[in-house]
Parts: C-alpha cells; structure tokens; sequence
C-alpha cells in the first residue's frame, strides 16, 4: 500500500506540479554525469567458464554563456576485464583494457510547455586506451595503445523535474566523425608489432536503440535581477 502511495505522489510531482520550467539563464551551471559498473559469469558445458567486469564514470559540467546555451567540459574513465577459463587441464586467458576520453561540449536548450525541453549537443574530444590480453594455448600475449579524436551531435528530450533537477533522455552520437590511430605487439615466440590508422563517419539512425540513454542533470540556476535587461 505505501509503495503505490509513493507511486501516486512521483506520478502526481512529475506531471501536476505547479512549478514551471522556463529559459535558463546566462551564468547558470550544469553539473551531471554517468556511472555505471556490471558484472557477470557464464558457466559452458564445454568447461568452459568465462567472466566478465565492467566499470565506468563519465561527469560533466558547463555554464550558460548565455541564455539556454551552455559551454562545458566532459571527462571519462572505464574499465573492463574479462577472464576465460578453457578445458582441462585449465587454461587461463584474460584481456584488461583502460580507457579515458576528454572533451568540450555546446548544448543548446529549446523550452516547451509543461517544464519540457528540448535541446542538441555537438561534442569535441579525444580519447586514449590500453589494452593488455594473454591467451594461454597457445601463449600470446598482445598489448594495445590507441589515441583518437572525435566529433558528434546527440539530439535529446529533458523534463524539469524542479528548479533544480532534470531527468533525460537522448541519442548518443546521432552523427559522428572519428580519427584513430593504434599501435600493437603481439608476441608469441618473437614480437610482431603493427601500426593502423583510420577515419569513419557513423549515424546511429539505423541502430538508435543501442545508443539511447536515460540521465539526470543538476541545473544551479542563476536568477536575473529586478530591472535586468532580458537578454535573446
């Protein structure tokens, strides 16, 4: 009973609050971000066992250079790790790989009606991983380092919540551009190194549902002075 009363009262806030979500003004502060971790085993008939970890936190924060345009930076790190254990006698093999990316971002807000609005994002950053395997049967060992640069925009919906609080969602990377460049040694019983480069351009309009998110904004809204001059 009181789960659905607590239900009733988020229904209630959500979509009859009298509060209202207008422009955002010049000197606001945008702060937000993802984390995320995920962890998972599978257990094969072949004895095979193979296990899975993840780890990521991506904060962002900007400030309106004027009204419902914001200028920010972006910061990323994450983390995966995945280990096989093959056949018997065991065999181990594991792959490790570190990631950081780093970036500014404009978003441009569009208010609506009922404390929506819609906005666009354009992101320019760079990131660079690491990436460490072993496989045992044979035994190789490979180590990666990539560095890259991107460019996109990500269309996206937010609701205001209060004053203060905006829930989201959006398309990631809508349209994108992307230098890579990655160098590797593989070695098994003498090292082999390898140098690639390349440069994609990608839309997710045909697989939109792989990179749909769901996230929350905190908005520090500056309030303009009595008398100030409204600014377009």
């Amino acid at each position: 009973m009181k789960s659905k009363l607590v239900l009733v009262s988020l229904l209630t806030l959500l979509f009859f609050n009298s509060w209202a979500q207008g422009d955002l003004p010049k000197g606001s502060v945008m702060l937000g971000g993802n984390i995320g971790f995920s962890s998972n085993s599978t257990e094969q008939q072949s004895s095979q066992t193979q296990k899975a970890t993840s780890f990521y936190i991506s904060p962002a924060a900007g400030v309106a250079v004027r009204k419902n345009l914001f200028v920010g930076l972006n910061l990323g790190y994450s983390f995966t790790k995945n280990k096989s254990i093959n056949g018997s006698p065991s065999y181990l093999d594991s792959t490790r790989r570190h990631s950081y990316n780093y970036g500014v971002f404009v978003r441009r807000y569009k208010p609506l009606k009922h404390n929506f609005l819609i906005f666009l994002q354009g992101d320019l950053g760079g990131f660079n991983s690491h990436e460490k395997s072993i496989t045992n049967s044979p035994v190789t060992q490979y180590d990666s380092k990539t560095f890259g640069v991107n460019a996109s925009l990500s269309p996206g919906v937010s609701y205001g919540i209060n004053s203060k609080l905006q829930i989201e969602t959006g398309l990631n990377n809508i349209v994108a551009l992307q230098y890579v460049e990655n160098k590797a040694v593989t070695t098994a019983f003498t090292p082999n190194s390898s140098r690639s480069s390349s440069f994609n351009v990608s839309t997710s309009l045909s697989n939109f549902t792989s990179q749909l998110y769901v996230g929350f904004r905190l908005l520090l809204q500056k309030k303009n002075k009595p008398g100030a001059s409204k600014e377009g």
